[in-house]
């Protein structure tokens, strides 16, 4: 980021800081749209594995799932040079689909499922809010893989681990009548811890994330104009409930995310944003 902020500066003859602010805008951009593709759990309200059928054939899951996260934004479109934050709430959307592919290894008559494995296919989309200057909605998809650690039995939890690797379409925020332009193409690689249990109808999972996020960028700030690479990493904590109806299973989730760490260079009347919380519901079929 730093040497993206030094070619700006570069540029202009009275930066006042606001080379500084469009990278905080850009890395929040992008830390906003692969946040919400990712949400918590990678299967929602699951913590085991899918598995295989009887007759060994895969076991499938779909869902989908609708959520939304609190965002900031400093104010670096403006001709005036104001350097204000607003706040808001991003909405996403997402479609998914998994197979279990391999039932794992029993260790004991109720420890199994170690190193079992599904499949994970997910697409959705996010809405940005034009109001705030951004283009609007942002698609994209993932391609992913969960390994079991232990298979949920009466005596022992569901624990996985998995990895996810996102990607976006183009995020765009200002245009020409801007004071700013910026654009950035975001990729994420979502690893998550999960535990969890069922009693009865009910269900509890609640898990650890690391979300390790990168970008190629373009951005302008007035007549300035500078192109490269940007990277950050997040963790974040989640948990959820979950209602199970025979095939169909209705769950909800919250989470916190921990925020950037201050970019140099950016005015000392607006940081990066701190914790971000997201809260998501979802629909999931298992058949």
């Amino acid at each position: 980021m730093r040497p993206l902020v030094e070619s700006c500066v570069a540029q202009l003859a009275n930066p006042a800081g606001r080379c500084g602010q469009a990278a905080v805008a850009a890395l929040e951009s992008v830390d906003q749209v692969t946040f919400l593709s990712g949400f918590g759990t990678e299967i929602p309200g699951s913590a085991s594995t899918l598995g295989m059928r009887f007759g060994r054939s895969s076991r499938v899951a779909a869902w989908l799932r609708t959520g939304a996260a609190s965002a900031s934004l400093p104010t670096v479109l403006a001709r005036d040079g104001g350097t204000r934050a607003s706040s808001f709430i991003v909405p996403a959307a997402r479609l998914g689909i998994a197979s279990g592919v391999w039932d794992g290894l029993r260790i004991a008559p109720t420890l199994w499922g170690l190193f079992s494995i599904d499949l994970i296919a997910e697409g959705g989309v996010t809405r940005f809010p034009t109001g705030k200057g951004y283009e609007g909605w942002v698609t994209g998809f993932g391609l992913g893989a969960r390994i079991g650690v232990l298979r949920e039995s009466f005596t022992v939890p569901g624990i996985t681990l998995s990895a996810r690797r996102q990607y976006s379409r183009t995020v765009r925020l200002g245009d020409g009548d801007s004071a700013a332009e910026i654009s950035s193409l975001p990729r994420v690689t979502a690893l998550r811890a999960t535990m969890g249990k069922d009693l009865v109808a009910l269900g509890i999972v609640v898990g650890v994330g690391l979300d390790l996020y990168d970008a190629d960028l373009e951005m302008r700030v007035d007549d300035a104009r500078t192109e490269g690479s940007i990277s950050g990493d997040r963790r974040l904590y989640f948990g959820g409930l979950s209602w199970n109806f025979l095939f169909i299973q209705l769950s909800a989730e919250a989470g916190l995310a921990e925020g950037m760490e201050e970019i140099s260079g950016s005015l000392e009347s607006w940081a990066p944003e701190g914790r971000a919380t997201f809260l998501s519901l979802a629909i999931r079929l298992t058949i």
